[in-house]
């Protein structure tokens, strides 16, 4: 009971955020560019926020191109998931608005994914939106 409660607060926010960022276009390439492009160098993040975030933005790429396709996800895949998305909520105060705004895409996006696994409700197609938010979280912070 303790989990539904938790899933079905957790949804409320996510729809709540996700209609705050309805209206903004995203920059991210198209799916196929998206996961085909190599992960950056740690180092090649902007100094700042981009870089104190680079080794979860980087974990978030890698996990998330290796599960795309994937008909489910392991519980220790979305235990992953849960503690990189934890950090990247951890830093988003001490980012940009304009900074902020692609960050909370890729935290909604990966939301989404546990709420759904969650559910026994997950598709592919979620991990996608994955992929795309994190690649314009990339396109962000790496100059």
């Amino acid at each position: 009971m303790k989990r539904l409660i938790s899933a079905l607060l957790f949804a409320a926010f996510a729809v709540t955020a996700a209609g705050c960022t309805a209206t903004r276009s995203d920059s991210g390439p198209p799916q196929g560019a998206a996961a085909s492009r190599p992960a950056p160098a740690p180092d090649s993040f902007a100094p700042g926020t981009c870089r104190k975030m680079a080794p979860d933005v980087l974990a978030v790429w890698k996990m998330s191109t290796g599960l795309q396709g994937q008909t489910q996800m392991t519980m220790a895949d979305r235990h992953a998931l849960k503690a990189r998305q934890q950090a990247l909520i951890a830093a988003m105060p001490g980012a940009s608005p304009e900074l902020r705004a692609v960050l909370n895409k890729v935290v909604n996006e990966m939301g989404w994914v546990r709420f759904r696994t969650d559910t026994h409700t997950y598709q592919p197609w979620l991990m996608d939106k994955v992929v795309k938010a994190d690649s314009a979280m990339l396109n962000a912070c790496v100059h």
